[in-house]
């Protein structure tokens, strides 16, 4: 290749190490010389951050038909497929990396990533332990089995191992998010939100909306509402009734009985009402 078109390959790059794909894109389409299968790789690189999944998985195919089972090429085309939510058409392709190196570290964190995507929990962790001993303690690594712990139930498992995740790098926003998302689904409403918030803050441009949400969670008027994401309205709703059962079962004049159940549909029916009416609120006002 030309001093001319290597430079083009390298301002391409360049525009897209400052996540700029449609600069690179316009540097790639003035180069004339395709004997390296880079200028295919930054294409599809650029045009799946463009979203146009369909366009980077030709391009990525265009350079394997010139570079044939190209490493590279691969994890790219692997990449823009499952964006695109082709699973089974990006585990092929990650397959065939691996068929040339079964011990390919980027290549089984990218397949185990994958199998999380496509809610395979199990086969995902299978994937992580073939994984080198010195990456097992990544910090992305972890978050990984932790999104794999929650989607196989186990959520106190899963909130450990991401809490560790935190330790290690606290200043990333994927792992606060990430950690946000557990505590949420173990209904810790003020952490989650103080989680995202936190995650906001590290990176304002790509966790804004994630934010809001923690910024929403965290909002006073919402604390009442926390008893029953700890305990859950479906307990609650099952001791309302027995104390009302019970009461009148056992007391003179079980009416008295409903004075103590009123607290429980108070709370019911705040827990119903006032998140909805506040995101509305937050909503119209430009908050959210």
């Amino acid at each position: 290749m030309d001093e001319q078109n290597t430079r083009r390959l390298e301002l391409a790059q360049a525009a897209l190490d400052r996540s700029n794909p449609t600069e690179a894109l316009s540097q790639l389409d003035h180069v004339t010389s395709f004997d390296e299968p880079r200028a295919f790789v930054l294409r599809c690189w650029s045009l799946e951050k463009l979203e146009d999944y369909d366009a980077a998985i030709g391009a990525a195919r265009a350079g394997l038909s010139l570079f044939p089972e190209h490493r590279t090429l691969l994890l790219a085309l692997s990449s823009a497929q499952s964006e695109a939510g082709h699973y089974e058409q990006a585990e092929q392709s990650l397959l065939a990396v691996l068929n040339q190196n079964p011990d390919d570290q980027e290549a089984l964190v990218t397949y185990a990533l994958l199998l999380c995507q496509a809610s395979d929990p199990v086969a995902s962790d299978e994937i992580l332990d073939r994984l080198a001993p010195e990456m097992q303690e990544n910090s992305g690594i972890v978050a990984l089995r932790s999104i794999n712990a929650l989607g196989k139930g186990r959520n106190a498992a899963g909130l450990k191992l991401i809490k560790q995740a935190v330790r290690s790098d606290p200043d990333s926003a994927e792992m606060h998010a990430i950690k946000g998302v557990h505590q949420s689904t173990s209904s810790r409403t003020k952490a989650a939100g103080d989680s995202f918030v936190r995650a906001a803050e590290l990176d304002p441009e790509a966790m804004g909306d994630v934010g809001r949400e923690g910024k929403l969670a965290r909002h006073p008027l919402l604390w009442p509402s926390r008893v029953i994401d700890r305990i859950g309205a479906t307990k609650l709703w099952i001791s309302m009734m027995v104390v009302v059962y019970g009461g009148r079962a056992i007391g003179p004049d079980g009416r008295w009985w409903y004075w103590i159940v009123l607290p429980y549909v108070g709370l019911v029916v705040y827990s119903w009402t006032v998140p909805f009416l506040l995101r509305k609120w937050y909503e119209r006002s430009g908050r959210l």
